[in-house]
């Protein structure tokens, strides 16, 4: 996991107990007026967030699919020509790149739009760059090519109301330990992670589950 990386979701924190918090940003994204406050903002950026949890895991699953099918069974599955599924399925990492992804120094720098697969796989696997997800807003940067093909049905041009941003997609715990107190029964486990991720994506990561707190 602190070889390969993980995913980096947006927690369940980030879109209220019912999980539906979003649906009340995207109408005041979509109303056009100001925010007014900081729960308006809040309500809108879980929108933003949404949209972005939405894209990571469409990429997920196309990377799942070109890794555990035959390049003629992804082809068909993704309705992809076989020579591209031909050259993701090269790439010897999971979470596959495209062309026009925007790829960012890790873990913090410039960006710079993918063109070369050889380049930015082995930054990638280097714990070098990360693609980046948008974030919805009126000045943010697009990924470009086969990968703005992949964004633009999670982009919204009506919400502007937030500037927008670009958040890795895929992320390097590090510093990963594991003590267990056989007198408590009590697993206590150490990590770090960089800035905005959530430390419950990674636990649920190990467990494998949703650790969201059910109603009573």
């Amino acid at each position: 996991m602190v070889e390969k990386g993980i995913p980096n979701y947006y927690g369940y924190q980030r879109f209220g107990e019912d999980a539906r918090s979003y649906e009340q940003g995207k109408e005041i994204a979509h109303s056009g007026k100001k925010l007014k406050g900081a729960k308006e903002k809040l309500l809108v950026s879980a929108y933003q967030s949404y949209l972005y949890n939405n894209w990571l895991s469409e990429r997920i699953k196309i990377s799942k699919t070109i890794s555990f099918n035959t390049i003629e069974n992804a082809s068909t599955i993704l309705e992809y020509p076989k020579e591209l599924v031909e050259v993701l399925a090269k790439q010897p990492q999971f979470f596959k790149l495209f062309i026009g992804d925007d790829m960012q120094s890790y873990p913090y720098g410039k960006s710079y739009f993918l063109q070369d697969f050889n380049r930015g796989t082995k930054e990638f696997i280097a714990h070098k760059s990360s693609p980046t997800g948008l974030l919805v807003g009126s000045k943010v940067k697009r990924a470009m090519s086969d990968a703005r093909h992949l964004e633009e049905p999670f982009d919204d041009d009506e919400l502007y109301a937030l500037k927008g941003d670009r958040r890795y997609a895929w992320i390097f715990p590090e510093d990963l330990s594991f003590m267990y107190n056989e007198h408590s029964e009590q697993l206590t486990i150490d990590f770090y992670l960089p800035k905005g991720a959530y430390a419950t994506t990674f636990l649920e990561e190990i467990c494998k589950k949703s650790l969201k707190p059910k109603k009573s």
